[in-house]
């Protein structure tokens, strides 16, 4: 792995633990439109929220428009973190301490709404800290397509190469494979059993990222 000259950050499950609450909207919308969901995950995690209303849809019969289901789940989503913030992960803000030390250019390359990434960076203090966020309602394409983490890169003013991608879903690890960056993987309790085998190193917590950025 080469020394990197930007650092790009998935947000749902690598920075804060927000699935249980992510599928708590997904849920509440299924149920309320017929739909019986017994997973208590039921969405792909590290997946655009419009890819998976797609495949919810089509999952639990619903026959409601795919946009008027993924409106009213935005909506809930949004009541849910405003009122109850998910929490952050084990290492994040040692890992940020360490990279306010350095030039390390940093981003966000999130599946998820740029509302929701916004409202999470601003409950963890961070909004300041990055210099570009992609969500995933600028693509065309959500992971494991690669054009966020290269759109991410062009904004960045670096080449591919040079990026280093810090993930927790097999979906995010193919993505930065294929933009040809640098992959760390960081499993999370809901994508453990997910296959991380093409990434560059796989970690326990972002802290540990720390010693691999000091080598």
């Amino acid at each position: 792995m080469r020394k990197p000259k930007a650092i790009l950050f998935d947000m749902d499950g690598l920075m804060v633990d927000s699935e249980l609450t992510r599928a708590k909207s997904f849920k509440k919308i299924i149920r309320k439109h017929g739909g019986k969901v017994k997973e208590k995950v039921p969405q792909v995690i590290g997946v655009r929220v419009l890819d998976n209303w797609v495949l919810m849809k089509e999952r639990y019969g619903l026959k409601e428009d795919t946009a008027q289901l993924m409106e009213e789940g935005e909506e809930e989503y949004t009541r849910l973190i405003e009122a109850d913030m998910p929490i952050a992960m084990p290492g994040l803000f040692q890992l940020i301490e360490y990279l306010k030390k350095t030039k390390l250019k940093r981003a966000v390359v999130s599946s998820a709404g740029i509302k929701h990434i916004k409202i999470k960076l601003d409950k963890l203090k961070l909004t300041d800290f990055f210099e570009v966020i992609v969500s995933g309602d600028m693509l065309t394409k959500g992971k494991p397509d690669p054009e966020g983490y290269l759109l991410a890169a062009a904004k960045l003013g670096v080449v591919p190469e040079e990026c280093l991608v810090l993930e927790d879903a097999p979906s995010g690890i193919r993505a930065a494979k294929a933009a040809k960056m640098s992959c760390i993987a960081i499993p999370s309790f809901y994508t453990k059993n997910g296959d991380f085998s093409g990434a560059d190193f796989i970690l326990k917590n972002l802290e540990e990222v720390i010693s691999i950025l000091k080598y």
